[in-house]
């Protein structure tokens, strides 16, 4: 088992090596004669699976599972023994936050399951952005998701990379 201090360690150097990337990237761009913003924007975020798990044995759960998740997402995410497993959708809900943040949604009303994190075919997460989600990347010029989720016993975390 990893500790929270250990998992959030990793985290914090998997964002700066990301910003390294990132950076070495913008550079390249600017050198070619691009805007050094080069369309890319990153989310992350980190989320207590304890605070699902809670939230799916209390009376809310239904209300949660279909304002929070699609009916796909919930079904990915439910064993056929267990039934709907919280880390699983820790996972789901640290990438739809990650992606928020990635889109700059600030203050505009978009709703939790206007984000979709769906399984390519070679089982790489990716998104699926709907109504206003899917409006706010067509205006940054963002069509391309890179999605990374990952997660244990305690913490779920999930990184976004929106570009053009």
């Amino acid at each position: 088992m990893v500790s929270a201090a250990v998992l959030v360690v990793a985290v914090i150097l998997c964002v700066v090596n990301l910003g390294v990337l990132v950076q070495g990237f913008l550079a390249r761009a600017s050198d070619a004669g691009r805007p050094s913003d080069a369309g890319i924007r990153i989310g992350l975020d980190l989320v207590e699976v304890e605070a699902v798990a809670s939230t799916l044995d209390s009376p809310r759960a239904t209300r949660y599972l279909s304002r929070i998740y699609t009916a796909e997402e919930v079904l990915d995410c439910t064993d056929g023994v267990r039934g709907v497993v919280a880390h699983r959708l820790a996972g789901r809900f640290a990438a739809k936050e990650a992606a928020m943040k990635a889109l700059g949604v600030g203050g505009r009303a978009v709703p939790w399951n206007a984000i979709e994190v769906v399984r390519r075919p070679d089982g790489q997460p990716t998104l699926a952005l709907r109504g206003e989600a899917a409006a706010i990347a067509r205006s940054l010029g963002m069509s391309r998701f890179s999605v990374s989720v990952s997660h244990e016993e305690q913490y779920a975390v999930a990184l976004v990379v929106l570009s053009a």
